[in-house]
């Protein structure tokens, strides 16, 4: 496999693997849900929004066409907030990736942050210290590291501890987080799902 590029092929192996690491953590994500309401339910429903994008997930070798049906399961079966927010930015991303058969990190990088901007735009009220937060974050530090970087795997792999790093961020930018000593429960479910990429 190539690595200096991703292509359908790789967006599925990442998105099977971010998705059994999601599974793994769900309850722990539902136990830190306390915002916006303390319902216990966003690793489920983070969950049951990455299954309907793997199951829609084809064996494609072109980037366009698996981010195509990606953000269509995504739209039709997202859940709660964070999954609404992650399925617009996913939709963005297949938005700024249409016909594109592979991508290499500075182009991807682009595409991510992108996708960033499309997902605040898309919400009436975007909250700082929640999950778009580390979506931009983590989009923007792929875009740095794509200016430079020569092979995609690399550059991904040095961008997760940013992602990390703004989850931890986040206990501090909400009261209700503080209150709780507790990160955003939507962004660890994120940064759960690029931890099982990182570990494939």
């Amino acid at each position: 496999m190539d690595t200096r590029m991703i292509d359908g092929y790789g967006l599925r192996y990442g998105f099977l693997s971010g998705y059994e690491r999601l599974l793994r953590d769900r309850n722990r994500i539902n136990d830190i849900n306390v915002f916006p309401v303390a319902d216990g339910d966003t690793g489920n429903n983070m969950v049951s929004t990455l299954q309907s994008t793997v199951v829609a997930l084809p064996v494609t070798r072109s980037l366009g066409a698996a981010l195509d049906a990606v953000a269509d399961g995504a739209l039709s079966g997202a859940r709660g907030n964070s999954g609404l927010i992650l399925a617009q930015y996913l939709n963005g991303l297949a938005l700024e990736c249409s016909g594109r058969a592979a991508m290499g990190a500075r182009e991807f990088g682009v595409a991510l942050s992108n996708a960033a901007s499309h997902a605040y735009r898309a919400l009436e009220n975007p909250r700082e210290g929640t999950l778009v937060s580390v979506l931009r974050v983590w989009s923007d530090e792929m875009r740095r590291l794509g200016e430079t970087a020569r092979d995609f795997n690399e550059a991904f792999l040095s961008s997760v501890g940013a992602a990390r790093e703004a989850l931890a961020r986040t206990k501090g930018q909400l009261a209700e987080l503080r209150r709780a000593n507790v990160v955003d429960a939507g962004a660890s479910g994120f940064v759960s799902f690029l931890e099982g990429i990182a570990h494939m």
